[in-house]
């Protein structure tokens, strides 16, 4: 249903009397090794699906999901799982516990899954994973990964109507939908999102990662990575939506006209601690598109990429304000490499650091209007080639802020928003010489073709995250040491606690082999301090056709490809650009069953921009999107 169908159903919820009776609060249980003839009221006796699940718990009842892998029909494209007032669905369990506070949703990893027919590709896939109409605050889903929806119009990973549910602790990845909300689409509801990532989700429309439509939702603690979309790679904020963003993080999204990060579309919104690291759009805001009159507090750009403003686009009528923020090191193939500025209004920047001045080589084609204490000067990050923004000891952004502008207690990282005296510019708070983190454990484990790494720190003080790296042991040892680790993501810390925490990452996509993974604990003054190295093996042998998005994605030079075929034959793997004129045959040959087939394009000769990939074996093809940016 598209949303302009559903208006119509604002006022019949509007008006409707919503009575809930209350009743003893109990506990379902679901695990893989459950059956739904059991009662479901133990691990003993859990249920194997959550729809059985979902179907008996009734307000005021908690599920309790153990890791495994949860589909929410056997083949109908068109059974999600729907979201109920009352009932708290909540994963991550290993099937033992009896106390909520015991699971860690990070390490049993509990998936829902639209991937019907297991083929590993979105055809035949669930609509919608998670579904929600007119629910509220008390219908909780916490602890799990959105996988493989495909929807038919909108919101392949969870589609909410008039919902205002109560989101948490989610990885919302490898979803689609032909028209917006590839992860989420949310119309006229105030969802609560708090700790939920969106990866590597897709939109033929607006909204790679989400897409609102009216209402106010609320985002604390969430980070875009790597979706896709038209406009709006990350998050697409259409008319009447007035979401809460706080502590955000927009990096490598990409959209086909405008808005790489996020694209507002005319809504007065006052977004505080926001990253914007690695964007990407090909018309306009390679971070921000922006025509409403929004005030944008403590952000940070950086190394955001368009034609025309590659950390700005700023159009229409309306007169946004630009406040602690910091735009550095963005580029524009035409003009406004750090604020493209065509508003017939006003916009004001102050208190802020902006890369050639408010007036300067970096804004155009008009100028900002200059608010007072803004600066030019290089903030001194601790270390960008890292994903680190935090400040150094030196930076000029340091106490540079307007303090009354903050409401935030907070930073980006969790630490004091104000850590002296006046507020800092930017999305980080420099907190001083931090105390190194008490590490009680780091471990690595196979997992098919992934590995979990899993630490423990018993206490933590100024704590910016931890940085994870591998090398390849076997069996293709790299030449020298200089070229052996390679970072393979960043996990964020607690910045000052006495209490321990548990955290995990998830490295996918590995072929066979030896590796080598540690970890760097990064404080907030760029001190750092290296774990020893621990090993795995992953031992894997690919039975299906599939194509895997290529790594690294965008790129520059070069990337690497992989792909399996379900039995020996004739394959071909080809490069075709934007027009759909082949550019290179990477592979044309005999492909082995078993085997992980390899290939590079190296783009060193060809122009940045948008590259398909086309993979033909036995009258069967698969496709993949490439970016090459230079």
């Amino acid at each position: 249903m598209k949303w302009r169908d559903m208006r119509s159903l604002i006022m019949v919820f509007s008006i409707a009397a919503v009575i809930t009776c209350s009743s003893a609060q109990t506990v379902y249980y679901v695990s893989p090794g459950g059956n739904d003839a059991n009662a479901g009221t133990s691990w003993a006796a859990s249920f194997v699906t959550l729809q059985k699940a979902l179907s008996t718990a009734s307000s005021g009842s908690q599920i309790w999901v153990a890791a495994g892998t949860y589909k929410p029909a056997a083949a109908d494209v068109t059974v999600s799982f729907q979201l109920k007032n009352g009932v708290a669905v909540y994963g991550g369990f290993a099937g033992t516990e009896n106390n909520l506070s015991n699971r860690n949703w990070q390490t049993n990893v509990t998936t829902l899954s639209g991937d019907l027919d297991g083929d590993g590709t979105l055809n035949g896939n669930s609509h919608h994973i998670v579904y929600g109409i007119s629910v509220n605050a008390s219908a909780v889903l916490d602890g799990f990964v959105i996988t493989g929806g495909n929807a038919g119009d909108l919101g392949g990973g969870i589609e909410l109507l008039l919902a205002s549910p109560t989101l948490s602790n989610l990885l919302i990845t490898g979803n689609s939908a032909p028209t917006s909300g590839g992860g989420i689409a949310s119309a006229f509801g105030s969802p609560v999102l708090t700790s939920v990532t969106f990866s590597g989700n897709h939109t033929g429309g607006n909204g790679g990662g989400m897409e609102s439509q009216g209402g106010n939702p609320s985002l604390s603690n969430c980070t875009f990575v790597g979706n896709t979309a038209v406009n709006g790679g990350g998050f697409y904020n259409d008319a009447s939506s007035l979401p809460l963003l706080t502590d955000i993080i927009f990096r490598n999204d990409t959209a086909g006209s405008f808005g790489g990060g996020f694209y507002d579309n005319g809504n007065p919104l006052s977004p505080q601690n926001i990253l914007f690291e690695s964007n990407h759009a090909t018309l306009g805001g390679g971070g921000l598109f922006e025509s409403g009159s929004s005030t944008l507090t403590n952000l940070t750009f950086y190394n955001n990429t368009s034609k025309y403003g590659g950390g700005i686009f700023v159009t229409g009528s309306n007169s946004p304000n630009i406040v602690n923020t910091i735009l550095w090191q963005d580029a524009a193939a035409i003009t406004g490499s750090e604020v493209y500025n065509t508003s017939s209004g006003t916009v004001t920047s102050s208190y802020s650091l902006i890369q050639g001045g408010v007036a300067g080589s970096g804004v155009g084609p008009n100028a900002l209007t200059d608010g007072g204490s803004n600066m030019d000067a290089d903030p001194l990050f601790v270390n960008p080639g890292s994903n680190d923004f935090t400040l150094t000891s030196s930076s000029p952004a340091i106490n540079a802020g307007n303090t009354s502008a903050v409401s935030a207690s907070t930073d980006l990282a969790g630490n004091p928003r104000i850590s002296i005296d006046t507020v800092d510019v930017g999305a980080y708070e420099f907190q001083g010489a931090p105390l190194p983190v008490d590490l009680v454990s780091f471990t690595a484990n196979a997992n098919g073709s992934s590995v979990v790494l899993n630490w423990n720190t018993a206490s933590e003080f100024m704590c910016y995250g931890f940085s994870l790296e591998r090398r390849i042991v076997s069996p293709q040892p790299q030449a020298s040491s200089a070229e052996q680790w390679t970072s393979v993501g960043f996990v964020r810390g607690h910045g000052s606690t006495a209490s321990p925490n548990k955290y995990f990452y998830l490295d996918n996509g590995l072929p066979s082999g030896h590796f080598a993974y540690r970890m760097k604990q990064v404080d907030q003054d760029g001190k750092f301090k290296y774990t020893a190295e621990i090993t795995v093996t992953i031992s894997t042998i690919p039975s299906l056709f599939s194509l895997d998005q290529n790594y690294p994605n965008p790129f520059n030079p070069s990337t690497k490809i992989e792909f399996t075929v379900p039995a020996e034959g004739r394959a071909s793997l080809k490069v075709f650009n934007s027009l759909g004129q082949e550019v290179v045959a990477l592979f044309d040959g005999l492909a082995k069953k078993g085997e992980y087939q390899q290939a590079i394009f190296d783009g060193t000769n060809f122009a940045s921009g948008i590259y398909f990939l086309r993979l033909q074996y036995n009258g069967r093809q698969l496709m993949r999107k490439m970016l090459l940016m230079k």
